[in-house]
Parts: structure tokens; C-alpha cells; sequence
């Protein structure tokens, strides 16, 4: 195992549920480094203390300070300190903070490494029974209804699996809204990846929400991956579909490009997609 050399950023992920999946990279990273910077100080020394760390130096590094923070983060690792970057759970940056040490370490010209491991995302992505080929990450979708809606209506046409984070609040909240912007799409709800208690649900997001909500109190960590646009199994075409259809149309498109285009897009029948392009250029 490489030395870390001074004043280097280290971005180390850490385990996103089970302790023992940090890597032995990464606790020498964390054992060598002459501070942690860390978005939850408490959350760290519970890990490091697993690990039997007790010495170790951390700062606290979040949303709020990071701003504040980096400037003199970097002004460490100038005079030749290490420095290691943790988030509560998984790899940092991945909808955690970072990014603006990261980037202010570029521009000062210090090295970088990444220190891979854990990633929700990912770990709920291969377990999703979903396309692994392309997908996008969303992180958070709006709080509010009406925004969380604007953006599904974006991510309608996207050729991908999509993923998001969620709590459970407003997890059904955003199944239901899901089904009724995107259509009732395949998907898989993850929960406390690598905790005892994980649960995978697999189905349609309407039967999803359903589940859900005979819960009750709803609780757990959640990665929800969503399957891309696809035709109906019979043949009809789903809300994404019409709406691409609509959009290329509205543009002055012929009918046998928009075809063409939709198809490029979505999974189907080039017959059942013309159909569908010829029936709403009539409304």
C-alpha cells in the first residue's frame, strides 16, 4: 500500500450501512490523515472507533460551512498536511459536500486521490433487477409537489434508469407523483443496503406506494431506481411516449422523423409508434 503523500486530498468513501465494509485503503487513509474533515463528526468517530481510531482530528465539513471551510483546508495541505474527506455514508460529493474543496484543491494544484468504496446509488442500481447500461443520477427531487412534477416531466424522454434519493416521508408522495408524470414504470425501492434489516421492493411504483402505505409508520434509508420509458406491454403507448410524440410534433416535425425520433428514444414497435404519431397529429 502506497504511502499518501503530504499535503494531499483524500476522498474516502465509507461504508454506506455495514462497518466492515470499509477498505483496508481506506482506514489507512483515515489513520494517516492529519485531519478528517467530516460532514458529521459524530457519525465519523462512531465509525473510527469501531476501527479502534481514537486519536484521529476532525472538522466539521457540511452544506452550511463548507464555503466557509475550504479556504483554510487548503491552506493545510499547502503547508503539507493531510487531508481526508468523509461524508456520513458512501463516497463523498455523491450528493454530499465536496465539491468545493475539491475544486479549490485543483486550482491550488494539489494532489487529489479517490479512495473508492461505497456508493448508494450504485449498490441499489445492481441490485435493481433495472438497466445498468445508462442511467442518471437525481439525487433529491423538489419537496414541493408542484417543482418534484417539473422535474419528472424533464426526466420523462431520459433513456435511462434514473435514481434518486428519498426519505421516508415522502417517499409514496414521490411514487405516486411518478406515476402519474412518467406512467406506472418498473422499479426498485432500496432500503439500509448492507443492514440486516435490507429489503429490496420490485414492481410497478403504484404497487410500490401501495405497499408502502399499509406500512404505516415508514422508516429506513431509500434509494429508488426507476426503469426508462418503455411502450406498454400491449402495445400502447405510455404517458413519456405521448408526450415526446407531442413535443417533436409541436415543433413542425414530419411524422415520419418524429417516428424515428421516438424511436431512437424508446423501446417498441416502429409500426405501433407511427400509429400512435399519426393519431395525435389528427387532435
Amino acid at each position: 500500500m502506497t504511502d499518501p503523500a503530504p499535503g494531499i486530498l483524500s476522498i474516502v468513501a465509507t461504508p454506506i450501512g455495514d462497518p466492515d465494509d470499509l477498505s483496508p485503503r481506506a482506514l489507512d487513509r483515515l489513520q494517516r490523515a492529519d485531519l478528517i474533515a467530516a460532514e458529521d463528526t459524530r457519525i465519523a468517530r462512531t465509525l473510527l472507533k469501531h476501527w479502534g481510531v481514537e486519536d484521529a482530528r476532525l472538522v466539521s465539513y457540511y452544506d452550511h460551512n463548507e464555503q466557509m471551510r475550504t479556504p483554510g483546508l487548503v491552506a493545510r495541505m499547502v503547508a503539507g498536511e493531510r487531508i481526508a474527506l468523509v461524508s456520513d455514508a458512501g463516497t463523498p460529493l455523491i450528493n454530499d459536500p465536496g465539491y468545493r474543496v475539491v475544486a479549490a484543491a485543483i486550482e491550488a494544484g494539489l494532489e487529489i486521490e479517490t479512495v473508492a468504496g461505497p456508493c448508494a446509488a450504485i449498490a441499489a442500481l445492481t441490485v435493481s433487477g433495472l438497466p445498468c447500461d445508462r442511467f442518471l443520477f437525481c439525487g433529491y427531487a423538489p419537496r414541493a409537489s408542484s417543482q418534484r412534477r417539473a422535474l419528472l416531466d424533464q426526466l420523462a424522454t431520459v433513456d435511462a434508469s434514473l435514481i434518486f434519493y428519498e426519505g421516508p416521508h415522502r417517499i409514496i408522495d414521490l411514487l405516486n407523483d411518478m406515476a402519474e408524470v412518467l406512467g406506472d414504470r418498473l422499479a426498485a425501492l432500496a432500503r439500509n443496503l448492507t443492514k440486516h434489516d435490507q429489503r429490496v421492493a420490485r414492481g410497478p411504483v403504484s404497487e410500490i406506494a401501495a405497499a408502502l402505505a399499509e406500512e404505516g409508520r415508514i422508516r429506513g434509508e431509500m434509494t429508488l431506481v426507476v426503469d426508462r420509458p418503455r411502450l406498454e406491454a400491449s402495445g400502447e403507448t405510455s404517458p413519456a411516449v405521448d408526450r415526446a410524440i407531442r413535443l417533436l410534433l409541436a415543433e413542425g416535425l414530419p411524422a415520419r422523423r418524429v417516428r424515428d425520433l421516438v424511436c431512437e428514444i424508446f423501446d417498441g414497435k416502429r409500426r405501433d409508434i407511427y400509429q400512435r404519431v399519426l393519431e395525435l397529429d389528427r387532435e
